[in-house]
């Protein structure tokens, strides 16, 4: 599985990208003589380098065609960069994911395509060199074969044209290449020594590219200028200052005491946490530095860098400007990563399945409703917990086709139990990314529909701080609720909790928190907390349900104060969709009994 992007290194790959020039890839002529090999070796019409920033594929030494590019959004590119290999699209008439893409339907009406991605040292694919043809054609194995050799020449020069440059050019100190050739130099020099790497952060990416949009380059690049004279005249002429990233700084320093090397980076994040004037005009820095101690050996130099930026990273978690490299967060955080890599692959293969947990019904003390939970078992480690791959899923696109499994597979499970004459209501949970998409209501509507599920049968959960934060997503659950599908809020009370908020939120189920009902048997205060909830949500025509009920007491004191619904261990755990049945037939034959 390739690198994904991430938003903010993205943006950084984008800034690398300009700054080796590889975007003006039409002033190199040897990248236009390979796309002119490309073209006549596969007898292609059309054969281009493509190049992708956070917005657009850019087309690079191009044949056949005159265009520049075209959005990111209908890029090619951004599919061939998802594949470890070539992607062939023998006819995008056939393919849904293409044949109403502008790129087929209008100029340059690609009809055929192959591409291979283009890898750079770091792991990140920038683009792709592909083929295109107006008419549909088969591709060969061997074709492949070819095409990807071609694409590795295409790398080979890339590669060559970024490690050229050495030297940062906006602040002319030498860059993160030059502090790899260097770090390497000094494991010849004086093997085994120990050292520290400290790298500095003086400005997030988010802050870095609000100021670019907001004053422009030029005030942007003449602030790197002053910070680095800056940074390098704190840490004085026996160090050697690397402009590593945007905005981060590294130098290397000997392994003395730890006392020494922190009074030693907090003197100079004090003095770059002071007001800096650059082009007269004021700027406040957030500046934050790791350091990690390493020994000159092969294997630490070539993670030094990597550890030093999850150490910053780490500072930033902690809202501290300092923090020392710590081996278990780097674990988690390499954990995180190969999860985030993994779960594209678990999509596709069946390492995802729903659970449902039953919901206690107070006025029929039956059970008539579940909430899908997904569930998520890798090959390699076992169960996941959801908890700690939702987050990471959801800062990524691929919350999108979580989302969509979830409905896909509760609605085909709705149906086969309605089949079964098993009539249930399911929640399903959403994320506020998938109510910023414009057709969301509208594909939720499809799907029940495909599934001939009943639009009443279905609820749909999200958090109160998301309704409230989100772009848009008040406007998509009014739709939701037009079309008939029941609107949930999920955790009320977990977050801040805006209760006047309440009597504009497009929902009419109200789900409590468990921090809320977990100890009302033993917490008058508690208690008489839940209850004013209880009444003001009522007068404003809420459903309640409280969620997270584990012990018995508070379930009774639950059913007692007039609770629509009950969820939680107590009445039943997350069970597998093959033992719904029995339960809800069990339960529902003790509630006639009653």
């Amino acid at each position: 599985m390739l690198t994904r992007w991430t938003t903010e290194s993205e943006k950084e790959q984008l800034l690398g990208l300009q700054t080796a020039e590889i975007l003006d890839l039409n002033a190199r002529k040897e990248f236009q003589r390979i796309t002119e090999l490309t073209s006549r070796m596969f007898m292609a019409p059309i054969a281009i380098i493509t190049v992708l920033d956070e917005h657009r594929q850019w087309f690079k030494a191009p044949v056949g065609v005159d265009m520049d590019g075209s959005l990111r959004t209908d890029a090619f590119c951004d599919h061939t960069i998802r594949n470890e290999g070539i992607m062939v699209i023998p006819d995008t008439h056939l393919d849904s994911r293409f044949s109403e893409n502008p790129l087929v339907t209008h100029k340059p009406n690609i009809r055929f395509y192959a591409g291979v991605p283009l890898i750079m040292e770091s792991g990140h694919a920038i683009g792709s060199l592909c083929i295109i043809d107006t008419q549909p054609r088969t591709f060969s194995e061997e074709q492949g074969q070819q095409l990807q050799a071609m694409a590795a020449i295409v790398q080979a020069q890339l590669h060559y044209h970024h490690r050229i440059g050495k030297i940062n050019e906006v602040t002319g100190l030498p860059n993160r290449t030059q502090l790899k050739l260097d770090l390497k130099s000094l494991c010849i020099l004086a093997p085994g020594s120990a050292r520290g790497l400290v790298l500095m952060e003086v400005l997030n990416h988010a802050s870095l590219l609000e100021m670019s949009n907001a004053l422009g380059l030029n005030y942007v690049e003449q602030l790197m200028r002053d910070i680095a004279k800056a940074v390098t005249d704190m840490t004085g002429p026996h160090a050697t200052v690397y402009h590593v990233g945007l905005a981060r700084f590294a130098w290397v320093i000997s392994a003395g005491r730890q006392e020494d090397e922190e009074a030693l980076v907090n003197q100079l994040l004090e003095y770059l946490q002071k007001p800096i004037t650059s082009a007269d005009l004021r700027f406040e820095l957030q500046p934050r530095a790791g350091v990690v101690r390493f020994y000159l050996n092969q294997d630490e130099v070539d993670d030094v860098i990597r550890k030093a930026m999850v150490c910053v990273q780490q500072a930033g978690y902690n809202a501290r400007s300092f923090h020392r490299y710590e081996e278990n967060e780097d674990s988690l955080q390499q954990r995180s990563y190969r999860l985030l890599r993994d779960f594209g692959r678990a999509l596709g293969n069946g390492q995802l399945r729903l659970v449902y947990q039953p919901k206690f019904d107070n006025h029929s003390f039956s059970c008539k409703g579940l909430e899908a939970l997904i569930r998520w078992k890798h090959p390699q480690m076992g169960e996941i917990p959801p908890s700690e791959f939702i987050p990471l899923v959801e800062a990524t696109p691929l919350i999108h086709s979580l989302t969509r499994f979830v409905i896909k597979t509760a609605l085909a499970q709705v149906a086969a139990w309605k089949a079964e004459k098993l009539d249930l209501q399911v929640s399903i949970n959403i994320s506020p990314r998938n109510l910023d998409e414009v057709d969301f209501p509208d594909y939720l509507n499809a799907m029940c529909n495909q599934h001939g599920v009943p639009l009443e049968n279905i609820v749909i959960e999200c958090t109160e701080s998301d309704v409230l934060t989100g772009h848009g997503t008040v406007q998509a659950l009014q739709q939701i609720r037009k079309l008939g599908i029941k609107v949930a809020l999920d955790d009320f009370g977990a977050a801040y909790s805006n209760l006047a908020s309440l009597k504009n939120l497009p929902a009419e189920i109200l789900k409590i928190d468990r921090s809320m009902v977990c100890d009302i048997d033993t917490n008058d205060r508690a208690l008489s907390v839940l209850k004013s909830i209880m009444t003001m949500a009522s007068d404003l025509g809420y459903r309640l349900v409280a969620e997270g009920v584990d012990s018995a007491e508070v379930f009774d004191l639950l059913v007692s104060l007039g609770f629509d619904e009950i969820q939680g261990y107590y009445f039943s755990r997350p069970i597998e969709a093959s033992e719904i049945r029995k339960f809800v037939e069990e339960r529902n034959r003790y509630a006639n009994g009653k």
